[in-house]
């Protein structure tokens, strides 16, 4: 049953795509023995039932090329599961990337140990598939809800919100401030709703929130990044420096430990390097500006054409200044 990802043609398959027998005995033999052994690895802090959202096979094959992870993301349900469908010794690199777990002994890569062993985490933290560098590895990714739960009402607001954010900024506040009051540790709705005040025009309550956001996720290279742009449309160059510069370390450290190129990271350089250009340091500015075009060739990541011809004309005018001087 563990080798059922062979069968699969799509490099991610949900459960009800698989060939109707396996998708039958799968679902079976889910709901028999690993849901229980997952709900035993849960501490039952809540009187709120648990149910499985959606189940999916996922293979990456880097047989002939390396293959490239999955960007940072939180998942869109109470608990994610993720089990081991091939031997560790089968393939070079892999693994699930926290970057909430930079600073710990254990290091931010978590793999299973072996076939069939998993890792249950809330699926709120951020987190990212690394590169295969070699062989294939395929997991089975089992996404559980809290059924009615405060914690699953959050992420409804915080979807809706995210849906209505560019239309109606107002509407989108109001759906995170309760999203906000359901889950006040949840630094995701906070991040959200500060992209909103800026759309308001309310910087003051912006800085407050990606503050807040950053306190609460201080690994999170893209909350740096965002709170760079509020600190710089507060007045703050300084201080938007300051992050700019601690979203790019961040972003750097994923990238050691195999996370593909965001277009976040492109983007921070883009941000730093425009401000320090304006103190005439074209030489820096052209620096971060030719490793932007590295990252952007790099990255499987669709980058706009608006990025790279920002990050283009930049680089251009620092050269031609850097050759006046």
């Amino acid at each position: 049953m563990l080798l059922c990802y062979k069968l699969t043609t799509p490099p991610t398959a949900h459960i009800e795509d698989l060939e109707a027998t396996i998708a039958s005995e799968l679902s079976q033999h889910i709901e028999s023995h690993v849901f229980p052994k997952i709900l035993s690895c849960l501490a039952p802090s809540s009187s709120y039932p648990l149910q499985v959202k959606d189940t999916i096979v996922i293979k990456y094959d880097a047989s002939s090329v390396e293959s490239p992870g999955q960007p940072l993301h939180a998942d869109k349900s109470t608990v994610s599961v993720n089990i081991a469908l091939t031997n560790p010794d089968e393939f070079l690199g892999g693994g699930t990337f926290f970057p909430d777990l930079l600073s710990s002994e254990m290091g931010p890569v978590v793999k299973p140990a072996a076939l069939g062993d998993g890792i249950v985490h809330f699926s709120s933290r951020r987190h990212a598939g690394v590169s295969l560098k070699s062989g294939v590895r395929a997991i089975l990714v089992i996404f559980i809800d809290q059924v009615k739960s405060p914690s699953l009402q959050a992420l409804d607001l915080q979807a809706k919100a995210s849906r209505a954010r560019s239309s109606d900024p107002s509407f989108a506040i109001d759906l995170l401030s309760r999203s906000i009051y359901l889950q006040p540790s949840g630094a995701a709705a906070l991040h959200l709703r500060s992209t909103c005040h800026i759309l308001m025009g309310s910087v003051s309550s912006a800085l407050s929130d990606c503050r807040s956001a950053a306190s609460l996720s201080p690994h999170d290279a893209r909350y740096r990044n965002d709170l760079g742009v509020v600190l710089q449309a507060s007045g703050d160059e300084a201080g938007a420096r300051e992050a700019w510069r601690e979203s790019i370390r961040l972003f750097d450290e994923y990238s050691k430990f195999g996370c593909i190129p965001s277009v976040e990271a492109i983007n921070a350089r883009l941000n730093l390097a425009v401000s320090i250009s304006y103190l005439d340091d074209y030489k820096g500015a052209a620096k971060i500006m030719k490793k932007a075009k590295e990252l952007i060739s790099e990255s499987p990541l669709d980058v706009t054409d608006k990025m790279k011809g920002d990050v283009n004309s930049l680089l251009a005018f620092c050269v031609k200044k850097m050759a006046n001087e």
